[in-house]
């Protein structure tokens, strides 16, 4: 059977001064950040109201290599409560705006332990930035188990045609185990679909070198974030990783 090819893509040729508006498909990243912060919730839905959101100014269209969409996966469970959920959080909201900026369709599943799934996309022609953000603030806060997403997502690739070329990207403190048959199963997304998984680890490699986890043997980019600076080489690096053409 021959493998459907992935779409080509129009691209701006180059991105103009920023400008305010209300156009959320083109909304700067440090915007969509007002929105994993509660105390500026409400700021940035005047902003929007009003029409005052910074947004990018495009010139021109180009072809780009086809990429596809975007499946986010975030760990919510008990480790990631506190600090490392909100930075989670921040990194949610950054790859939705920059995927909804490159023209790629996101999917957001919150999950827990076993059976604990919840998803909302975030299509860039239409985007729902509020749903999307009401579910990114939920949290389960109980167990971790990576066999759930991972197949749910799996299944998406067969049952919505919008997703059926998409990467994944885990976001968790890497605390959890995968099941051999789901090792198995996207290590065969992976020939049949081209099915990458780049995970983000909240922490530092230091911190994880006493214990070894199964995302590091499946997946595709490992990267390790502490905090959110635009400069730091690993933030940016698991950008590139997703983003680059």
């Amino acid at each position: 059977m021959r493998k459907k090819k992935r779409k080509e893509r129009r691209m701006p040729e180059e991105y103009d001064d920023l400008r305010q508006s209300g156009d959320l498909s083109h909304l700067l990243a440090s915007e969509a950040l007002l929105l994993a912060d509660p105390d500026l919730e409400t700021y940035f839905m005047v902003k929007a109201l009003e029409q005052k959101l910074l947004t990018y100014d495009t010139i021109g269209w180009r072809d780009e290599p086809p990429s596809g969409p975007v499946i986010c996966m975030l760990d919510s469970s008990h480790s990631m409560r506190g600090a490392k959920l909100r930075l989670a959080q921040i990194f949610v909201m950054t790859f939705a705006a920059i995927s909804l900026l490159e023209k790629r369709d996101f999917m957001l599943m919150l999950f827990g332990t076993k059976g604990e799934v919840i998803e909302r996309p975030l299509y860039y022609k239409k985007p729902d930035w509020m749903g999307f953000y009401e579910l990114a603030q939920q949290a389960f806060g109980g167990g971790t188990n990576f066999d759930e997403p991972i197949k749910r997502g799996i299944q998406i690739l067969y049952e919505n045609p919008k997703f059926e070329a998409a990467d994944f990207v885990m976001i968790t403190d890497g605390i959890g185990e995968i099941s051999p048959p789901v090792r198995q199963l996207l290590g065969q997304m992976a020939v049949d679909k081209q099915v990458k998984l780049h995970s983000l680890i909240m922490g530092t490699a230091r911190q994880h070198l006493v214990q070894t986890y199964d995302l590091i043997g499946i997946s595709h980019q490992v990267r390790f974030a502490t905090s959110w600076e635009t400069n730091d080489p690993q933030n940016s690096g698991l950008f590139l990783d997703v983003f680059a053409p």
